[in-house]
Order: structure tokens, then C-alpha cells, then sequence
């Protein structure tokens, strides 16, 4: 099919790394740690106010406005699959979205290379006037939020969810697969991820191949 919309996440898939993992990095969370609160948010035994709570003490001790920009925002790096897929579903008069969990500075410096005019994030930090790290604002939690967004976007374009393509990588984006129905499971060998998709690539490029 033609999607009338493809919808990107944004880690991992438009760009090479994970943010979140060097930012949690960058303000001293333990992996081990971050690993462990989002497995028990994602099987139900942590709340998202909980797992928020708990980040943030680390963003308040060791995050500052000046730190994010230079070692996290400026130093995003496109995945070259997704210049060049952009670049054809743009000659294809297909719409593309970013629908991200991340945060709003860094999606939009990825939005920018990628000329993508349209995105929507769930994460908003928020510094003091000195700079320091206040805390995090969200709509919601994150997979509702991509389902929110999602179903945004398709009024705007007059078309349904159903006639779109959902590129992601993670947990976080199976309500979005789920909703649209044409969820593309880009790199990622997860077993529930796997049973959640519509097809699964390994190369942004793949996408071509299903679009007719």
C-alpha cells in the first residue's frame, strides 16, 4: 500500500544512537538501574509518575542547560538510511512525521538536518535561570502519547491511522503499531516486538519495498 502518512520514532531509528541511554549516562543514573525501571514500568509494576520521580533526582544533581545543548543536542547523528528514505517518501508526496518520546531540543535538531517540518515529542525539560535542571514536563505516558499524537496527525491529514506506517524500535511504540496497524519494527530482535509488528527491517531503505 501507499501510507498516507509514515510516522518516525526518532531513537534509535532517525538517529543511530539512543538519546535517553547518553543522557542517563551523562547525568551519572546507573544502567543497571535504567534498565531495571523500565522493564517494571513496561510490566506494569512501576507507575510513570514513579519512574519519572526517580530520573529526575539525578537531573536535578547533575544536568545543566549548557551541558544538554553541547553534549546531547549538538551532537546528535542522523542515521544515513534516514536521509535517504526521507529524502524518497519526500519525491514520493509522502508525508513524514516524527512522533517521539524524547525530548523537544533534541528531536527538533533532528527534525531540522532531516528538513521534517512536522514532529511531536512527549518530554520537555525545564532549567532555572541559572541553568540548573527544574524538571520534566510530559502530556502523558509515553506510548499513550504516541497514540495521542498519532491520531492528531491523521485529522490534520484527513486519513486514518489505518492508512499510515508507524517506524519504530521499542516497547514504547507497540500502541502506535497497534493503532495503526502497520507498525515497521526497524532493527530490533525483541520476541514482543517482534509479535507486535507488521514487518520488521533491518534497513530504513526496506521501506520502499512496501509501498505500491
Amino acid at each position: 500500500m501507499k501510507p498516507k502518512i509514515v510516522f518516525f520514532d526518532c531513537d534509535g531509528v532517525l538517529i543511530n544512537s539512543n538519546t535517553w541511554e547518553n543522557l542517563v549516562k551523562l547525568v551519572k543514573f546507573p544502567k543497571k538501574k535504567n534498565s531495571l525501571l523500565w522493564n517494571q514500568y513496561y510490566s506494569g509494576k512501576l507507575s510513570f509518575e514513579k519512574w519519572v520521580d526517580i530520573q529526575s533526582i539525578y537531573f536535578r544533581k547533575n544536568l545543566t542547560r549548557i551541558k544538554y545543548q553541547k553534549e546531547i543536542v549538538e551532537k546528535v547523528k542522523i542515521n544515513q538510511d534516514a536521509r535517504e528514505i526521507v529524502t524518497y517518501l519526500k519525491k514520493e508526496n509522502i508525508p513524514v512525521v516524527i512522533i517521539s518520546s524524547g525530548e523537544i531540543d533534541y528531536v527538533k535538531a533532528v527534525a531540522d538536518q532531516l528538513k521534517i517540518k512536522i514532529f511531536k515529542v512527549n518530554t520537555y525539560f525545564r532549567f532555572n535561570q541559572a541553568g540548573k535542571f527544574v524538571r520534566m514536563d510530559f502530556h502523558t505516558e509515553d506510548p499513550i502519547a504516541k497514540v495521542d499524537q498519532v491520531k492528531e496527525i491523521c485529522q490534520q491529514f484527513d486519513c486514518s491511522p489505518e492508512e499510515t506506517f508507524f517506524v519504530g524500535d521499542s516497547n514504547n511504540d507497540l500502541k502506535a503499531f497497534e493503532l495503526t496497524k502497520h507498525g515497521l519494527l526497524y532493527n530490533t530482535k525483541d520476541e514482543k516486538c517482534v509479535k507486535a509488528a507488521w514487518k520488521t527491517i533491518e534497513n530504513l531503505n526496506e521501506i520502499k519495498d512496501v509501498i505500491y
